[in-house]
């Protein structure tokens, strides 16, 4: 199976995310899964601690199958 990983950056103050992001492709669900929350982490730091606390911001994400068409 090919997974792909789908990103949201949400804030819980505006009740709003940011349109879905494809990050990349995996082999697995675990690899995907593992990358998704690596990913979140520095997303945040690069947000900052003022405005993930201010703005109350979260990453949504998944991994989904790519079927083939």
């Amino acid at each position: 199976m090919v997974y792909t990983l789908v990103m949201k950056i949400c804030s819980a103050v505006a009740l709003s995310c940011s349109s879905p992001i494809n990050i990349n492709s995996f082999n697995n669900h675990y690899d995907c899964a593992i990358k998704g929350y690596e990913i979140s982490k520095e997303i945040l730091k690069d947000i900052g601690r003022t405005e993930v606390e201010t703005d109350k911001i979260v990453i949504n994400f998944g991994c989904y199958k790519i079927t083939a068409s």
